[in-house]
């Protein structure tokens, strides 16, 4: 941008009550931190906008009444795809019409608040990573207070400007604030399963992998966009990430819209196939979604005590087992209905592994 160009921009933003710092290179080139609450002077603006020839960009310090959603790279579009659309439709409207800055590596967007008086510390600042290698940078944030935020600069477009900033509420902000943790919860899963699994995404065992994880968590009712997610991680770590991707979202597609409890759909044997009898990874797999309220069976998993008990006996276990104290033999502490606590219970069938064979029975009584 010229100096004429900047100037005028800088004066638009003081002017709508905005504190305005020079930006050289996205950093900037004062002292910004004891500035949080002062307008510049039409004498700072003259000095930093058209004498110093060093300034390349304006910033816009953060103040207790501002909150900025920033997206960077993959951000963008999954905020559009998951966030965006279970927000309120006044907080999709005040999003889709605010002031919105195209910047190099994504966008930005901000909002004024109708009122602090009920959050007097500011806003909690939160960063979604999405990043699915070290060169990536992708994420979305939720900045507040105490930030600046680069407006105007090599690179930096204007979508709409800044006299259409949206006021939105504290609730709003709070709105936006739990839609983001909760997508920060599902992406922080997606990445930790995974990263078990890249291991195992490599031919000629990819379709494999693919069918059976799909099958696995439609079994275990994780939603379709988090099996997608997890596929496109895979995707990512393999490097073959055009070549690959639709015939893989495809498999998804066609698993899911089949009935989840249906022969069609793999399950717990497949998986095991496709990761190599690991059965460690499919129990973290279960443990990490169980946490999203997934795999009910994973609640299950959690009295084992780190014993390696097949699927097929914890899916067996009931609500009156309170944990598993050894594998082989099998043994339990269970609670006596009759008289009031918990009696030790052993089961003679041996563990699948040990000699015994898949697809045995625990008593009624367990």
């Amino acid at each position: 941008m010229t100096n004429d160009l900047l100037i005028t921009a800088a004066e638009e933003y003081t002017r709508l009550g905005f504190k305005v710092i020079p930006i050289r290179n996205k950093r900037p080139v004062i002292a910004w931190a004891n500035r949080r609450s002062t307008i510049a002077t039409p004498e700072e603006l003259q000095e930093w906008f058209v004498n110093n020839s060093n300034v390349d960009g304006i910033g816009i310090i953060l103040d207790m009444g501002i909150v900025a959603i920033e997206t960077d790279g993959l951000g963008e579009r999954k905020f559009n795809e998951r966030i965006l659309a279970k927000l309120s439709h006044q907080t999709q409207q005040a999003y889709e019409n605010t002031t919105h800055t195209k910047s190099p590596n994504g966008h930005h967007r901000l909002f004024r608040m109708d009122t602090i008086e009920d959050n007097p510390y500011g806003t909690k600042e939160i960063t979604c990573n999405l990043a699915r290698n070290k060169d990536d940078h992708n994420e979305i944030k939720l900045l507040s207070h105490n930030k600046y935020i680069v407006e105007r600069g090599p690179g930096y477009e204007k979508i709409k400007g800044i006299g259409e900033i949206a006021t939105i509420s504290n609730e709003q902000v709070n709105e936006l604030a739990a839609s983001l943790e909760c997508f920060k919860l599902e992406i922080n899963a997606v990445r930790t399963v995974s990263t078990n699994l890249a291991q195992y995404y490599k031919q000629p065992n990819r379709d494999n992998l693919v069918f059976a994880l799909s099958g696995f968590l439609h079994k275990g009712g994780v939603p379709e966009y988090i099996i997608k997610d997890t596929i496109e991680f895979l995707i990512e770590f393999s490097g073959n990430r055009d070549a690959e991707r639709e015939a893989r979202l495809k498999v998804i597609e066609d698993t899911c819209a089949k009935d989840a409890n249906s022969d069609q759909v793999s399950g717990y044997t497949k998986l095991l196939e496709a990761v190599e009898n690991n059965q460690a990874v499919i129990d973290e797999l279960q443990q990490v979604f169980g946490h999203l309220g997934y795999f009910f069976n994973a609640k299950k998993r959690s009295k084992t005590n780190g014993y390696h008990i097949p699927l097929d006996i914890v899916q067996q276990i009931k609500s009156n087992v309170y944990s598993i104290i050894g594998e082989n033999p099998l043994t339990l502490f269970i609670a006596d209905n009759v008289d009031k606590k918990l009696k030790k219970a052993v089961i003679a069938a041996a563990k699948r592994g040990y000699g015994g064979k898949a697809g045995t029975r625990l008593p009624n009584i367990i």
